[in-house]
């Protein structure tokens, strides 16, 4: 086996549908691509070792979670700006931006988060929205790569125009992560409370935000 993926889920009406792909390398020196749907529902994504269970438990693996959320080349991205929006019933919201010692402070923390499995909830799910366990702000750092990585969701998507014999040369420099988030996530809370990004608002989640502002 050459490589293989999971093709980010794709909601349908009773289930949310994962596409497994993979390149085999063959004896005579070809190659031959195979993409195999698999449904997931919230039975078939824990206990028994189904496929979809089996591709959760390696997208869980912080090495992997890290790639995802962060970028393929994350190891070399320095963090440029960033903010985290605050919503407050009688402002609307604000933006509190970051600054660049602070994001890399943020980015330790959040990485700590995802070596203990606090981000799985919000990441490596079945597809099951929580809206009581997650934060209805979120979390958006720009970055420069000079390594230069590929996009990671135009990665998820050309999956198979990155893995032909003559892959695309193209990277991109700089790109954007937009993080949720939840109450497990200690580390970066704690990171965000030092800074002091809750002295006039507080985390809310969406549930909370729907009730208090009668969004349906």
């Amino acid at each position: 086996m050459v490589s293989a993926y999971n093709i980010p889920w794709v909601i349908c009406t009773k289930y949310v549908l994962s596409n497994y792909f993979t390149t085999l390398e063959l004896k005579d020196g070809g190659r031959m691509e195979r993409l195999y749907p698999i449904p997931v529902q919230q039975e078939t994504a824990q206990g028994e070792p189904t496929p979809a269970a089996r591709i959760l438990d390696w997208e869980r693996e912080p090495e992997n979670l890290k790639r995802h959320m962060l970028g393929r080349g994350y190891r070399m991205n320095e963090y440029l700006s960033g903010y985290i929006d605050l919503y407050d019933g009688e402002i609307g919201y604000q933006n509190y931006l970051f600054k660049r010692d602070e994001l890399k402070t943020l980015v330790t923390a959040i990485e700590k988060d995802i070596d203990e499995g606090s981000y799985n909830k919000y990441y490596a799910t079945s597809g099951q929205e929580n809206l009581s366990e997650t934060y209805y702000s979120n979390i958006s750092m720009e970055y420069y790569n000079r390594d230069g990585q590929y996009d990671v969701w135009d990665y998820f998507y050309s999956y198979r125009r990155y893995h032909r014999e003559s892959p695309v040369k193209e990277k991109t420099m700089s790109s954007t992560v937009f993080l949720t988030f939840g109450p497990e996530c200690r580390h970066t809370i704690e990171a965000l409370e030092r800074m002091g990004v809750f002295e006039s608002y507080r985390l809310e989640t969406i549930e909370e935000y729907r009730l208090r502002t009668a969004y349906d």
